[in-house]
């Protein structure tokens, strides 16, 4: 039985998502965000980010955790916010000795729909339909269990 995290990392709000796999049938577990107060330091958002990284590995008890790779976008300050987002979340991972992989976004849209240039609707409407979901409240959400489903396809 694998239990994995996906984490869809940003700095304003983290989506994550945990599914399980057992005997070949894949079930949701939870989902949500982590959304620091946007008027707090820089440091006290990486903090926030970090602990409840931590508070979820130890709730879920994940085998792997999956995070989507940093992206390289047109504002290299929010590039470097969104690496350092990530690093607190690795961080927190490597802490818990926990297996971690990244992919990023192109192949997770890849594993779980067939098609690397799937648009976010599209992968939302997967993981609807592949977890007997009605609806998901938050794309980074749905986005997280994207990439938590992608360990399993």
């Amino acid at each position: 039985m694998n239990t994995i995290l996906g984490i869809d990392p940003g700095l304003g709000k983290t989506g994550w998502g945990v599914v399980k796999n057992i005997k070949g049938k894949t079930k949701h577990i939870a989902h949500g965000i982590i959304k620091p107060k946007m008027k707090g330091t820089l440091s006290g958002r990486l903090s926030h980010l970090s602990i409840n990284v931590a508070y979820l590995l130890k709730i879920y008890e994940p085998n792997i955790v999956i995070v989507e790779d940093a992206f390289f976008g047109v504002n290299p300050s929010s590039t470097l916010r969104l690496g350092m987002a990530c690093g607190a979340i690795l961080a927190s991972v490597g802490e818990a000795n926990i297996d971690l992989l990244q992919y990023s976004s192109r192949l997770v849209k890849q594993k779980v729909t067939g098609n690397g240039g799937s648009s976010k609707e599209e992968v939302q409407e997967f993981v609807l339909q592949q977890l007997k979901l009605e609806k998901i409240e938050v794309i980074d959400s749905s986005d997280a269990l994207a990439i938590a489903l992608s360990g399993i396809s």
